[in-house]
Protein backbone atom coordinates (compact mmCIF):
# COMPACT_ATOMS: atom_id res chain seq x y z
CA UNK A 1 0.00 0.00 0.00
CA UNK A 2 2.90 2.41 0.26
CA UNK A 3 4.65 2.07 -3.26
CA UNK A 4 3.22 -0.91 -4.87
CA UNK A 5 6.72 -3.17 -4.21
CA UNK A 6 6.30 -7.06 -3.34
CA UNK A 7 5.85 -7.60 0.53
CA UNK A 8 4.77 -10.52 2.86
CA UNK A 9 3.24 -10.48 6.70
CA UNK A 10 5.00 -13.35 8.63
CA UNK A 11 2.53 -14.09 11.38
CA UNK A 12 4.34 -15.62 14.24
CA UNK A 13 3.97 -16.80 17.99
CA UNK A 14 0.20 -19.26 17.12
CA UNK A 15 2.32 -22.18 18.56
CA UNK A 16 5.13 -20.89 20.23
CA UNK A 17 5.26 -18.50 23.37
CA UNK A 18 6.89 -14.72 22.27
CA UNK A 19 10.22 -13.97 23.74
CA UNK A 20 9.94 -10.19 23.23
CA UNK A 21 10.27 -8.81 26.63
CA UNK A 22 8.54 -5.48 26.47
CA UNK A 23 5.73 -7.29 24.61
CA UNK A 24 5.00 -10.53 26.30
CA UNK A 25 2.94 -13.66 24.79
CA UNK A 26 1.03 -11.55 21.84
CA UNK A 27 1.33 -12.89 18.33
CA UNK A 28 4.11 -11.15 16.42
CA UNK A 29 4.05 -9.90 12.97
CA UNK A 30 6.81 -8.68 10.92
CA UNK A 31 6.40 -7.00 7.44
CA UNK A 32 9.10 -7.22 5.00
CA UNK A 33 9.83 -7.15 1.34
CA UNK A 34 9.18 -10.91 -0.17
CA UNK A 35 12.06 -10.49 -2.33
CA UNK A 36 15.04 -8.91 -0.52
CA UNK A 37 16.58 -9.86 2.64
CA UNK A 38 15.77 -7.38 5.08
CA UNK A 39 19.57 -5.98 5.62
CA UNK A 40 19.75 -5.69 1.72
CA UNK A 41 16.46 -3.77 1.62
CA UNK A 42 17.84 -1.36 4.02
CA UNK A 43 20.91 -0.74 1.90
CA UNK A 44 19.16 -0.45 -1.45
CA UNK A 45 16.60 1.74 0.17
CA UNK A 46 13.95 -0.85 -0.99
CA UNK A 47 12.75 -0.98 3.20
CA UNK A 48 10.92 1.95 2.02
CA UNK A 49 7.76 -0.32 1.05
CA UNK A 50 7.54 -1.50 4.64
CA UNK A 51 8.42 1.52 5.92
CA UNK A 52 7.65 4.17 3.56
CA UNK A 53 8.10 7.47 5.54
CA UNK A 54 9.27 6.76 9.17
CA UNK A 55 11.97 9.40 9.70
CA UNK A 56 13.84 6.63 12.00
CA UNK A 57 14.67 5.02 8.88
CA UNK A 58 17.46 7.13 7.82
CA UNK A 59 18.52 10.29 9.90
CA UNK A 60 21.49 12.42 9.38
CA UNK A 61 24.93 12.46 11.67
CA UNK A 62 26.46 15.54 11.45
CA UNK A 63 29.50 13.50 13.11
CA UNK A 64 29.60 11.02 10.49
CA UNK A 65 28.21 13.47 7.48
CA UNK A 66 26.37 10.91 6.41
CA UNK A 67 22.45 9.15 6.77
CA UNK A 68 22.67 6.31 9.32
CA UNK A 69 19.58 3.86 10.23
CA UNK A 70 18.96 5.14 14.01
CA UNK A 71 15.41 2.22 13.97
CA UNK A 72 15.30 0.02 17.30
CA UNK A 73 14.35 -3.26 15.47
CA UNK A 74 17.66 -5.02 15.17
CA UNK A 75 17.60 -6.90 11.84
CA UNK A 76 19.89 -9.36 12.45
CA UNK A 77 17.65 -11.36 14.50
CA UNK A 78 13.31 -11.38 13.86
CA UNK A 79 13.48 -9.75 10.41
CA UNK A 80 16.26 -11.60 9.22
CA UNK A 81 15.42 -15.50 10.98
CA UNK A 82 11.95 -14.91 9.74
CA UNK A 83 12.71 -14.01 6.11
CA UNK A 84 15.20 -17.05 5.68
CA UNK A 85 12.31 -19.21 6.96
CA UNK A 86 9.62 -17.75 4.55
CA UNK A 87 12.13 -18.40 1.82
CA UNK A 88 12.81 -22.18 2.80
CA UNK A 89 8.86 -22.26 2.74
CA UNK A 90 8.71 -22.88 6.51
CA UNK A 91 5.62 -20.85 6.87
CA UNK A 92 2.21 -22.37 6.48
CA UNK A 93 0.07 -19.93 3.93
CA UNK A 94 -3.04 -19.20 5.64
CA UNK A 95 -6.26 -16.66 5.42
CA UNK A 96 -6.54 -14.07 8.08
CA UNK A 97 -9.84 -15.66 8.98
CA UNK A 98 -7.60 -19.96 9.44
CA UNK A 99 -4.97 -17.17 11.33
CA UNK A 100 -7.55 -15.46 13.17
CA UNK A 101 -9.50 -18.12 14.92
CA UNK A 102 -6.26 -20.20 16.21
CA UNK A 103 -5.65 -16.50 18.05
CA UNK A 104 -8.68 -16.62 19.13
CA UNK A 105 -8.59 -20.56 20.98
CA UNK A 106 -5.32 -19.06 22.62
CA UNK A 107 -6.47 -15.98 23.68
CA UNK A 108 -3.60 -13.97 22.30
CA UNK A 109 -3.12 -10.32 21.34
CA UNK A 110 -1.51 -9.23 18.15
CA UNK A 111 1.72 -6.92 17.83
CA UNK A 112 0.95 -5.33 14.01
CA UNK A 113 3.99 -4.43 12.89
CA UNK A 114 6.82 -5.83 15.12
CA UNK A 115 8.69 -4.72 11.99
CA UNK A 116 7.36 -2.81 9.26
CA UNK A 117 4.41 -0.15 9.36
CA UNK A 118 1.08 -1.72 9.36
CA UNK A 119 -0.35 0.40 6.61
CA UNK A 120 1.49 -1.18 4.24
CA UNK A 121 -0.57 -4.51 4.38
CA UNK A 122 -4.36 -3.75 2.96
CA UNK A 123 -6.79 -2.75 5.02
CA UNK A 124 -8.80 -5.94 4.61
CA UNK A 125 -6.40 -8.01 5.38
CA UNK A 126 -6.21 -6.19 9.43
CA UNK A 127 -10.05 -6.44 9.06
CA UNK A 128 -10.60 -10.07 8.70
CA UNK A 129 -7.62 -11.18 10.83
CA UNK A 130 -8.91 -8.46 13.49
CA UNK A 131 -12.74 -9.61 12.84
CA UNK A 132 -12.04 -13.19 13.44
CA UNK A 133 -9.34 -13.23 16.73
CA UNK A 134 -11.71 -10.52 18.28
CA UNK A 135 -8.69 -9.45 20.34
CA UNK A 136 -6.58 -6.87 21.35
CA UNK A 137 -3.47 -5.22 19.37
CA UNK A 138 -0.33 -2.97 19.97
CA UNK A 139 -0.02 -1.31 16.43
CA UNK A 140 1.51 1.90 15.34
CA UNK A 141 1.68 4.14 11.90
CA UNK A 142 3.93 6.68 10.65
CA UNK A 143 2.07 6.84 7.49
CA UNK A 144 -0.62 9.31 8.46
CA UNK A 145 1.20 11.90 6.62
CA UNK A 146 0.62 10.43 2.98
CA UNK A 147 -1.82 11.53 0.55
CA UNK A 148 -3.56 7.84 0.55
CA UNK A 149 -3.59 7.21 3.91
CA UNK A 150 -6.13 5.17 5.14
CA UNK A 151 -7.79 6.50 8.46
CA UNK A 152 -9.51 3.03 8.99
CA UNK A 153 -6.16 2.34 10.30
CA UNK A 154 -6.67 4.26 13.45
CA UNK A 155 -8.98 1.18 14.58
CA UNK A 156 -6.10 -0.34 15.46
CA UNK A 157 -3.01 1.79 15.13
CA UNK A 158 -2.24 4.60 16.89
CA UNK A 159 -0.19 7.48 15.43
CA UNK A 160 3.22 7.52 15.51
CA UNK A 161 4.86 10.97 16.16
CA UNK A 162 8.25 12.33 16.46
CA UNK A 163 10.24 14.73 15.43
CA UNK A 164 9.03 14.90 11.87
CA UNK A 165 5.83 14.16 12.15
CA UNK A 166 5.27 16.06 14.95
CA UNK A 167 1.84 15.91 17.51
CA UNK A 168 0.81 19.35 15.62
CA UNK A 169 0.83 17.94 12.48
CA UNK A 170 -1.11 15.16 13.69
CA UNK A 171 -3.70 17.71 15.24
CA UNK A 172 -4.45 19.57 12.08
CA UNK A 173 -5.23 15.87 10.23
CA UNK A 174 -6.80 14.03 12.81
CA UNK A 175 -7.49 15.84 15.87
CA UNK A 176 -9.26 13.12 18.10
CA UNK A 177 -6.72 10.15 16.96
CA UNK A 178 -4.53 8.79 20.00
CA UNK A 179 -0.60 9.43 19.15
CA UNK A 180 2.53 7.57 20.08
CA UNK A 181 5.68 9.39 20.95
CA UNK A 182 9.06 9.25 22.60
CA UNK A 183 9.91 12.06 25.23
CA UNK A 184 13.64 12.72 26.72
CA UNK A 185 12.57 11.93 30.59
CA UNK A 186 10.04 11.86 32.85
CA UNK A 187 9.24 15.66 32.72
CA UNK A 188 8.07 15.77 29.71
CA UNK A 189 4.74 14.17 29.68
CA UNK A 190 1.74 16.23 29.45
CA UNK A 191 -0.53 14.85 32.22
CA UNK A 192 -3.68 15.85 30.97
CA UNK A 193 -3.60 14.45 27.64
CA UNK A 194 -0.53 11.71 28.08
CA UNK A 195 0.30 8.90 29.90
CA UNK A 196 3.59 7.39 30.61
CA UNK A 197 4.56 4.19 29.12
CA UNK A 198 4.08 1.66 32.18
CA UNK A 199 6.04 -1.10 30.89
CA UNK A 200 9.69 0.31 33.38
CA UNK A 201 9.46 1.39 36.74
CA UNK A 202 11.78 4.77 37.20
CA UNK A 203 14.44 2.74 37.85
CA UNK A 204 14.58 0.41 34.74
CA UNK A 205 12.77 -2.72 36.38
CA UNK A 206 10.14 -3.97 33.63
CA UNK A 207 6.99 -4.02 35.74
CA UNK A 208 4.37 -5.00 32.75
CA UNK A 209 4.35 -6.24 29.30
CA UNK A 210 2.19 -5.29 26.41
CA UNK A 211 0.06 -7.92 26.77
CA UNK A 212 -1.16 -6.88 30.14
CA UNK A 213 -1.09 -3.37 29.56
CA UNK A 214 -3.12 -2.98 26.41
CA UNK A 215 -3.00 0.98 26.39
CA UNK A 216 -1.65 0.85 22.87
CA UNK A 217 -4.33 0.17 20.80
CA UNK A 218 -5.57 2.77 18.33
CA UNK A 219 -9.57 2.74 19.20
CA UNK A 220 -8.94 2.30 22.61
CA UNK A 221 -10.78 5.57 24.67
CA UNK A 222 -7.58 6.94 26.79
CA UNK A 223 -5.03 9.34 26.87
CA UNK A 224 -1.71 9.30 24.57
CA UNK A 225 0.88 6.88 25.44
CA UNK A 226 4.65 8.31 25.88
CA UNK A 227 7.81 6.37 26.54
CA UNK A 228 10.75 7.86 27.72
CA UNK A 229 14.02 7.56 25.43
CA UNK A 230 16.21 4.14 26.14
CA UNK A 231 12.27 2.51 27.57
Amino acid sequence: MIDGGPIVALLSGLTTKSGNDKTGDMAQVDIVRSDIHPIEAVNQGLDYSICGECPLRMVWDSTLKKYVRVCYVNLLFAPSGKFKAYIRGSYPVMTPEQAGEILKAKGKGIRQGSYGDPFAVPMDIWDRLHNSANTFTTSYTHQWMLPNFNPDMFKYAMASVDHVNTVEKLRELYPEVRYYRMAKNYDDVDKATEVRCPSKNAAGVRVVTCSECRLCFGSLNAKNVVIVEGE
